[in-house]
């Protein structure tokens, strides 16, 4: 039986959790990516501090986390509600700041939507 082996991540950038109590669900996106070859990391860090400015300013934003692993990110965007959720994801492909941060991502990423179900 093979072990499966994990890896510490960095944590580059955590907006923390905005009027949040225990008892209410959030809705999350979680996107596994990782960059192209080449591209600037520091670029990238940059236009997420851009894009977290950016969503401060969307209705329902809760919080943004994002995480840097063996060769891969994963980032973390919380909501009050699904509704919230998807009009943030909708407007923000919208933006010319989407559009250069997609080009640095390697096509193949996966995105999960979900509620909260249990905290501590």
């Amino acid at each position: 039986m093979s072990r499966s082996r994990f890896h510490a991540a960095r944590c580059h950038a955590i907006v923390p959790i905005r009027n949040h109590r225990p008892e209410t669900t959030m809705h999350v996106q979680i996107v596994k990516f990782e960059l192209k070859p080449h591209t600037s990391r520091d670029l990238f860090l940059q236009l997420t501090r851009e894009m977290i400015a950016w969503l401060k300013g969307r209705e329902g934003f809760m919080a943004y986390e994002l995480y840097e692993g063996d060769g891969f990110w994963f980032d973390r965007i919380a909501w009050e509600n699904q509704g919230c959720a998807q009009a943030g994801l909708n407007a923000f492909l919208t933006t010319p700041l989407a559009q250069r941060m997609t080009s640095l991502v390697e096509n193949g990423y996966s995105s999960f939507f979900g509620e909260t179900v249990a905290t501590e």
